[in-house]
């Protein structure tokens, strides 16, 4: 995830959080449908636990 700049919003910084969009499909008979919207969901990056350990 990026954070623009005011004075250009091409540009930014970084802020460490990582996202994904999910998807959520149902099978109904012999087709997937989508059952919501696609939403934007936070990462958990596997490197806080290990510096937790």
């Amino acid at each position: 995830e990026y954070k623009p700049k005011k004075s250009d919003p091409t540009k930014g910084t970084p802020t460490g959080k990582k996202k994904s969009l999910v998807f959520d499909y149902k099978y109904e008979g012999t087709k997937f449908t989508s059952s919501e919207p696609p939403k934007w969901e936070d990462v958990d990056s596997g490197s806080d636990k290990a510096a937790k350990k």
